[in-house]
């Protein structure tokens, strides 16, 4: 696993620190920026940090794609973790967005399957040990490539679980 912050210090999808600015400031037009599509996705593993055994990915129109394997431990695991995000990587656009709830559990099997593949991270922490933005850029010969997935944490939106969630919408 790479760290990549030092290798694309210029990539506009990193968030940038505003440059200081001298009053008055003059005001800029808005600016409408395209919408964002929401995906989801979620990993379940036997026991309480073991080994992923199921996951899947939460589309828009409501499809879902399933993976398991019939695989156990660490090669069930990376054969689950690595089609998931080849199946990521082939559904993404540039302006997908892949939400977890609790992406911090769910990323240590993400981490541990694609650490010895090609693949570079990006955390964006919103503490100083939780994260609720992690950038994958696919690798090739040593080299970042423009190919990426944005995974974002949706406790960093609603630090519930997902039961109190739901349950905040009945009367």
């Amino acid at each position: 696993m790479k760290d990549i912050s030092k290798i694309l210090p210029g990539n506009p999808n990193l968030h940038k620190k505003a440059p200081k600015k001298n009053f008055p400031l003059k005001a800029k037009k808005p600016t409408v920026k395209s919408s964002k599509i929401i995906r989801t996705f979620d990993t379940e593993t036997v026991g309480l940090g073991g080994y992923v055994n199921a996951a899947a990915l939460c589309f828009e129109d409501g499809a879902v794609d399933l993976f398991s394997c019939d695989e156990k431990g660490e090669l069930g695991e990376f054969a689950i973790i690595s089609d998931m995000v080849k199946a990521m990587f082939e559904s993404n656009r540039k302006n997908v967005l892949w939400y977890a709830h609790n992406l911090a559990y769910d990323f240590r099997a993400i981490e541990r399957a694609l650490s010895k593949s090609d693949y570079a991270f990006h955390f964006s922490m919103r503490t100083d040990d939780k994260f609720w933005r992690v950038v994958i850029w696919k690798m090739e010969d040593g080299k970042v490539t423009k190919e990426f997935i944005e995974l974002r944490d949706s406790m960093a939106l609603f630090g519930g679980t997902l039961d109190e969630f739901a349950k905040s919408f009945q009367n």
